[in-house]
């Protein structure tokens, strides 16, 4: 709340809705993004209902873009609820879900970010699809299957993986479910309903780009990544111990003690299927989980087997959930969740300082700066020591300055094949030469062969590492290395960042 931009990133999502709006909210072909002709295929509703807003509003798009991700953010708990409910019946064990949701790193970091104007409005339409969907197999009726079919197209058209995440989930909650012809009939509504409401989108940007831009979107080395991370078991992305990972842990053991399965297996789909943000899509059942963990084994461990009465059901996972009330241990129940609320409050919100900043007034003057002062044939190499998706400085450059960036990476996804790849191997390959010397750019842009005619280096912290004595300013070596090397002259040194500009071409110093 008290920053007066965006969390971290978003620049890309804020030029497509610039672009939507200056196109009077025709689909544009190519976005103006970084100047890289990069086709305009991202899901477009969130950005629509945001570009809208601020045209019929007094909020400014930046304002959007900084409130509207928490807001939205904030109503995926109550749709949690409401699954978790369908889900996990009781109030208790509801709560406790969602409290764990609420609280995990995964339901939140990424959603509250400027680019959470997609993210967020993707995973609450994902959620009340897959609730609603749901309540067609439990309560069979026609509106359960319309809004389902409704939610789901929503989601779809607002973010590619949480459209994907909410059709896998309904798939699997079916098997778990609904086997019989009639909720195949209402799962078959539901999906073809969704794909009947995307269809114009799907047939402008497949007429416009074919489908390699999709294809391109998905890579193995996301799925390896995240495998890989399942494997450690620290899949719940909390900065200290890992208390609701526990929790999580615990509600695992009880359910594949109960024989039931769907938690597990949907928690394993997600990190297969979608890696890319598997930890957001992991909190909702790992908020689960550790709510069975919070309102039944850790009960049962407590006050043992014999004041703890339960049933194994596999339709309900909370049934016959109860302690002996009258036990002279009843109040080490509450004393422990209150401190596992307590902690893990504290703990993550001091360990998501870092990637829940935002880019600072003095930068945003040097972009103002450069937007008004540069050729806008510009290529300019941002130094700033950043792994690229928390390089906040890489990803709202293009956005306020409508110059090139040469090692910018969102929305290369888009742009083909290996694209992104590359593009992410340049960006890291810089970052290195932000602790080195103007040489280290120099055999940056000859191992590269791009060709930049001015270099930005902010002065900030890096994002990834603490700010302490020596990293209260990123760059200083190579800022003091540019400033002596008579290759490059200062043209603007502000309290944000300095920006060099090469006064001897390339050709002269190869």
């Amino acid at each position: 709340m008290p920053a007066d931009f965006p969390l971290n990133d978003g620049g890309l999502f804020y030029a497509m809705t610039e672009d939507l709006r200056r196109e009077h909210f025709a689909l544009p072909t190519y976005t103006s993004y970084n100047g890289a002709h990069l086709p305009f295929v991202y899901p477009p509703l969130a950005l629509y209902f945001t570009g809208l807003l601020a045209d019929a509003t007094p909020w400014s798009l930046l304002d959007l873009f900084h409130g509207l991700p928490l807001l939205v953010s904030s109503l995926t708990i109550g749709a949690f609820f409401f699954l978790a409910r369908s889900l996990v019946r009781g109030l208790f064990p509801t709560a406790c879900a969602t409290l764990a949701f609420a609280l995990l790193p995964g339901s939140y970091v990424w959603l509250i970010m400027g680019g959470g104007v997609t993210r967020a409005v993707g995973l609450l339409l994902a959620i009340l699809a897959v609730h609603q969907a749901l309540n067609a197999y439990r309560r069979p009726r026609a509106l359960p299957v319309c809004l389902g079919a409704v939610f789901l197209a929503g989601a779809i058209l607002s973010h590619p993986e949480m459209g994907w995440f909410a059709l896998y989930t309904i798939g699997l909650f079916f098997f778990a479910y609904g086997r019989n012809r009639a909720n195949a009939v209402r799962t078959g509504i539901v999906i073809g309903g969704a794909g009947l409401l995307t269809l114009p989108w799907w047939a402008i940007v497949v007429q416009r780009h074919g489908l390699t831009p999709f294809a391109s979107a998905g890579n193995a080395i996301w799925t390896l990544q995240s495998l890989g991370i399942l494997a450690t078991l620290r899949i719940t992305g909390e900065g200290f111990f890992p208390v609701l990972g526990v929790l999580a842990l615990a509600g695992l053991l009880w359910c594949l003690r109960a024989r039931s399965y769907l938690l597990p297996l949907w928690l394993a789909l997600i990190f297969v299927l979608t890696p890319r943000s598997m930890l957001t899509m992991a909190s909702l059942p790992l908020g689960l989980l550790a709510g069975i963990g919070a309102s039944r084994m850790l009960p049962w461990m407590l006050y043992g087997p014999r004041e703890f009465a339960h049933t194994t059901s596999r339709s309900d996972l909370s049934e016959g959930m109860a302690w002996t009330a009258q036990s002279r241990r009843s109040y080490l129940l509450p004393g422990i969740l209150g401190f596992i609320l307590l902690y893990a409050t504290v703990a993550d919100t001091l360990s998501h300082q870092a990637h829940l900043g935002f880019l600072g007034e003095g930068e945003r003057e040097a972009m103002g700066w450069i937007a008004q002062h540069t050729d806008p044939s510009s290529v300019f190499a941002l130094v700033t020591g950043d792994f690229w998706p928390g390089d906040r400085s890489s990803e709202w450059f293009p956005a306020l300055t409508q110059r090139t960036s040469a090692t910018t990476v969102q929305g290369y996804e888009w742009a083909g094949p290996g694209v992104m790849s590359a593009r992410a191997a340049r960006s890291l390959a810089l970052q290195s030469c932000a602790f080195r010397d103007a040489a280290c750019l120099r055999r940056w842009e000859q191992e590269t062969g791009v060709t930049v005619t001015h270099v930005y280096v902010p002065k900030r912290p890096p994002v990834d590492l603490v700010a302490d004595v020596l990293f209260t300013d990123c760059c200083w070596s190579l800022r003091t290395s540019l400033s002596q090397d008579p290759a490059y002259t200062v043209v603007y040194d502000g309290p944000g960042a300095t920006v060099y500009e090469r006064s001897i071409p390339r050709a002269g110093w190869e």
